[in-house]
């Protein structure tokens, strides 16, 4: 996964209806006058961009959308893609989160429009809220006092006319790409194991997934042929072996840094997955 920074992180909080936002950004990350291109990657959050001046190419698994000047784009959390930016591009780029404000009854649209995210990329051509994006980088740059509320209103207006565009005939260029949601289970859970074997729990990849635990078992389970806990003690037992040929750490050092509590439990884990001690599986294979 690829994870925003949280230093210098400027947050922006209101609420639309019954829909709660909540932006950061640290704003234009305006790119320009230069080609990039990143790996293919996924966020946690929706993010949205204004190109100001060139053309920017988003590529996903099943389609391929260039973004030209004018033009505003909103690539849903979870969604498996990759940027390129053409020379002298500039763009603004923001993220956000949402969540649904269950006291508030009234502007149920807008979580009716959260939902067209499910289908994958939303790509807007000649945006009318360009001017607002433009007013935003302004006032981020400002030294005026009040200069959070005027971005917190550019938000504002952003989101709904984003939200007015969607709904206007012919407005999104390209055919939503459909959004394959077990496949993007699959890497998180993948990439849970991977990053955080030492730590990991049932409970935290089910909050991770937005599941119980009991439906994260059964995913976990299709997809590796074993439970939560069996899939997680291969993974350990992997590094352990790693450590063993690769460093010079003892066998507690070890079982400290692949997440066991207690050196005895590390001992008979690894004797009972390879069928020796830690000890004479190094002496033999070192």
């Amino acid at each position: 996964m690829v994870d925003y920074n949280t230093e210098n992180l400027k947050e922006y909080l209101f609420t639309i209806g019954d829909v709660k936002f909540n932006f950061f950004t640290d704003v234009g990350m305006l790119i320009e006058g230069r080609n990039t291109s990143n790996a293919v990657h996924t966020h946690e959050y929706n993010e949205l961009f204004y190109v100001l001046k060139g053309s920017v190419t988003i590529r996903t698994e099943k389609n391929s959308f260039c973004i030209n000047e004018g033009d505003a784009v909103l690539v849903p959390a979870g969604t498996l893609h990759t940027t390129i930016n053409f020379e002298n591009t500039q763009r603004i780029a923001i993220s956000y989160f949402t969540e649904k404000n269950k006291k508030e009854k009234l502007y149920t649209q807008f979580s009716q429009f959260e939902s067209i995210l499910l289908n994958g990329i939303v790509h807007i051509t000649n945006f009318s809220g360009g001017h607002a994006f433009k007013r935003l980088t302004h006032y981020y740059y400002s030294s005026y006092h009040d200069k959070d509320e005027l971005i917190c209103s550019c938000l504002r207006e952003i989101i709904i006319l984003i939200k007015v565009a969607t709904k206007t005939e012919g407005r999104i260029s390209s055919p939503p790409v459909v959004f394959d949601t077990s496949a993007y289970r699959n890497y998180v859970i993948d990439n849970y194991f991977s990053s955080h074997f030492k730590t990991a729990t049932l409970t935290e990849l089910s909050k991770k997934l937005h599941l119980s635990k009991q439906q994260t078992e059964r995913i976990v389970k299709k997809l590796y042929g074993c439970n939560f806990r069996e899939y997680l003690g291969f993974i350990r037992m992997r590094h352990a072996r790693e450590l063993l040929l690769n460093t010079n750490m003892s066998s507690t050092e070890i079982s400290t840094e692949i997440g066991y509590c207690y050196p005895h439990s590390f001992l008979t884990a690894f004797k009972k997955h390879y069928g020796k001690t830690p000890g004479s599986y190094r002496k033999e294979n070192c």
